[in-house]
């Protein structure tokens, strides 16, 4: 019964239209200064606005900057953006640590792609293993 109420909720606040530039403006403004007084929200947010180009000129070392600042103040989805940053590079080993950590904070993603990655053979057993038994108690 709850979970029906919170869907609908969910999609009542999602599915309410709100003008581009009223949504818009606090990523333009809010986030710059709450990201220098250190919001990992507000870095990931930045980060995405670089990754993307939206409302600044896409620039990936910023995107990388704000997405390491995010990640290091305990954001999962700059860390797990971060994982499939490194994959792309070829870099697995760091990918691999990434989606751990996002994988025992909760992540859904992080666990897919180690999920994956243990059917190629980047991940042992063991340690799909304790990342399975430490994303439970996250959930």
């Amino acid at each position: 019964m709850l979970g029906s109420k919170c869907s609908r909720f969910v999609k009542r606040v999602v599915m309410r239209p709100t003008p581009s530039t009223q949504s818009f403006s606090f990523g333009l403004v809010g986030a710059p200064f709450t990201a220098e007084l250190g919001n990992a929200e507000a870095h990931y947010k930045l980060g995405l606005m670089y990754h993307q180009g939206r409302g600044v000129e896409k620039n990936k070392w910023k995107n990388l900057y704000h997405m390491e600042e995010a990640a290091v103040r305990g954001h999962p989805n700059a860390r797990y953006h971060l994982g499939s940053r490194e994959l792309e590079n070829g870099n697995t080993e760091r990918a691999r640590k990434h989606w751990i950590i996002t994988a025992t904070l909760g992540c859904d993603h992080s666990i897919a792609m180690l999920m994956e990655m243990f059917k190629v053979g980047f991940v042992s057993k063991e340690d799909l293993a304790s990342v399975l038994r430490a994303h439970q108690p996250a959930i």
